[in-house]
C-alpha cells in the first residue's frame, strides 16, 4: 500500500502495478510540505494544522543532510551517514536482482522464545492478548517494525543552499521490518562462530564488520517513486550530446531513502542489497550513528521462518495509520467478516498503539491465511514442489501497511510481507495480498529450501 504525496490536487487514485502485482490504494496530498502554515484557497479563514508525521519527515531530512554535508569528527560519531539518491538507489534495486548475500545468512527462527516474539493473541481465546514482553533491551532501538520513506526534495529558495531551506516534493511511505542476520561461518575461526552464534540467540541485529541492520520492505514504492522523478534521457531515441547530459544531469532533484524506527529515530538507507521484484520485496541497508562512540547502537529484529502456515491458521497484520486518519480500521473482506456477538473489534484486534514516537497509530489485524499464488496467479498448496510466492490473506491492509510483516499468532514469528489487495473474482471478493518469507530466504546463503524454481 502506498501512501504517496505530492503537490497534485487531493484525490484517491488507483495505481495498476503490474499485472502479477495486486491494485495498490494511494493516497495524494496536495501541498507540499512545509513547517509554516499556509491560508486555504477555498477558505481564508482556515488555518491548516501541520501532520505531526510531516513535520519529523521533513525535520529528519534536513538532519541527515546537514550532518552528512558537514565535515564530522569521525572518531566522535562512529559513522558519518551516507545520503543515497532515489536515482542510484533504484540502480542498485534492478542490479542487484536476486543476488545471494554470501557473507550473510538470515537467521531462521520458527518457535522464538517469549522476548523475540512479535505481539501476539491467542490462538485458543480470540479476544485475549499475550503477554508481551518488553520490546527491547536498553542497547537495542524500535520493536522491529519501521516506516520506510523515499523522498524527492526542492529548495524553497534557489539561492540558499542550506539544509534548512529544502521542502518535501513528493514522499512515498510504507512499512518495513529488521531482519535478523549473521555473517556466514564459512571459513571463520571458532571465537567468531561462537560469538555469531550468541548474537543469533539473542537476535541483535547489529551486522559484523560494521555493516548495519537489514531491511526488509515492498519493491513497489520505490518503483513508483522512480517514476514520478525526471529522467536525464530523453523520450526519443536520438542519443543526446555530451553537454546535453551534463546539462540534465545537474537538473536532478536532491533525493533519498530512510527509515524512522518506532520511537522516530532516522536512520538513512544506504543501499539496496537484494531484490525480487516479481514478488514485491527489497533488502536495504541501514547504518545507525550512535550519539556516543561507546554506546553501539543495535535495532530490534522480528523472529522470521521460511515455512508456510496452514489455510485457515490465524496471522496478524501490521497496519499502519496516520494520525490525521485516525486509528487503522480492520476490514476483512465480504466472505470474512468479524465475528458477531463474540466482542466487538478490540476483542479480535489488538488494542491499537501509538507508532514513531506517537506521530503515527499501529496495530496488529487479526485474519487468517486464506490461500496461496503462484507467480502465475494459480493456486498452490504449501508443502507441495512449487513455490508459494504470494499469500491471500485477511484483513485488507490499511494504505502505508505495504511492507510490514504478517506474523503467525501461536508463534509471533514473522510468515510474510504486505503487498497490498487485489480481487480475482467476485465471488472471493477483495483480499490481502502479500509475499510469503519463503521468497525472502531466497536472498540469504543458505536459504535455498531445495524446491524447484517454477517457470
Amino acid at each position: 500500500m502506498i501512501l504517496l504525496r505530492n503537490s497534485a490536487p487531493y484525490q484517491r487514485c488507483l495505481v495498476s502495478l503490474r499485472s502479477h502485482r495486486p491494485v495498490v490504494v494511494g493516497r495524494v496530498i496536495t501541498s507540499p510540505i512545509s513547517t509554516t502554515t499556509s491560508t486555504s484557497i477555498e477558505d481564508p479563514h482556515t488555518v491548516p494544522t501541520i501532520d505531526p508525521l510531516d513535520s519529523h519527515i521533513l525535520a529528519s531530512i534536513r538532519h541527515m543532510i546537514s550532518i552528512s554535508s558537514q565535515r564530522r569528527d569521525v572518531s566522535r560519531l562512529g559513522h558519518t551517514p551516507t545520503i543515497t539518491s532515489l536515482y542510484d538507489m533504484y540502480d542498485q534495486y534492478r542490479s542487484n536482482a536476486h543476488k545471494i548475500l554470501e557473507d550473510f545468512v538470515l537467521v531462521t527462527e520458527e518457535h522464538p522464545r517469549g522476548d523475540r516474539r512479535a505481539v501476539a493473541i491467542s490462538s485458543s481465546d480470540p479476544g485475549s492478548v499475550d503477554e508481551q514482553s518488553k520490546l527491547g533491551t536498553n542497547s537495542e532501538e524500535g520493536d522491529g517494525t519501521v516506516l520506510v520513506v523515499h523522498a524527492m526534495l526542492k529548495r524553497h529558495n534557489k539561492t540558499n543552499g542550506g539544509a534548512e531551506d529544502l521542502q518535501i516534493d513528493k514522499m512515498s511511505v510504507c512499512s518495513g521490518f529488521i531482519l535478523n542476520v549473521r555473517p556466514s561461518l564459512v571459513g571463520i575461526d571458532n571465537d567468531s562462530e561462537t560469538e555469531a552464534i550468541e548474537r543469533e540467540e539473542e537476535g541483535e541485529a547489529e551486522v559484523e564488520r560494521g555493516e548495519g541492520a537489514f531491511v526488509m520492505t515492498c519493491a513497489h514504492t520505490l518503483e513508483e517513486m522512480y517514476r514520478h522523478l525526471p529522467h536525464s534521457h530523453p523520450q526519443s531515441a536520438r542519443t543526446p550530446t555530451s553537454e546535453s547530459n551534463t546539462s540534465l544531469e545537474t537538473e536532478r532533484p536532491m533525493s533519498m531513502s530512510f527509515i524512522l524506527t518506532s520511537s522516530g529515530l532516522p536512520i538513512p538507507l544506504e543501499a539496496c542489497l537484494s531484490s525480487i521484484p516479481r514478488s514485491d520485496l527489497a533488502l536495504f541497508l541501514a547504518r545507525p550513528s550512535p550519539s556516543k562512540p561507546e554506546k553501539q547502537l543495535r535495532l530490534k529484529s522480528l523472529s522470521i521462518t521460511p515455512y508456510p502456515v496452514p489455510i485457515g491458521q490465524q496471522i496478524g497484520v501490521h497496519l499502519f495509520s496516520g494520525l490525521d486518519d485516525g486509528e487503522p480500521v480492520v476490514k476483512l473482506n465480504k466472505r470474512h467478516s468479524l465475528v458477531e456477538g463474540g466482542g466487538s473489534d478490540r476483542d479480535r484486534v489488538q488494542r491499537t498503539s501509538s507508532w514513531i514516537g506517537g506521530r503515527a497509530y499501529k496495530r496488529w489485524g487479526v485474519g487468517e491465511m486464506l490461500g496461496y499464488r503462484s507467480y502465475t496467479g494459480q493456486e498452490v498448496e504449501a508443502g507441495s514442489s512449487h513455490t508459494v510466492p504470494h499469500l491471500q490473506i485477511s484483513p485488507l491492509p490499511t494504505p502505508g501497511s505495504s511492507g510490514g510483516p504478517i506474523i503467525r499468532l501461536d508463534t509471533g514469528t514473522v510468515v510474510g510481507l504486505v503487498s497490498g489487495r487485489r480481487s480475482d473474482n467476485r465471488v472471493e471478493g477483495e483480499r490481502g495480498w502479500g509475499a510469503a518469507a519463503e521468497g525472502i530466504f531466497e536472498v540469504s546463503s543458505g536459504g535455498n529450501l531445495g524446491r524447484p524454481e517454477e517457470v
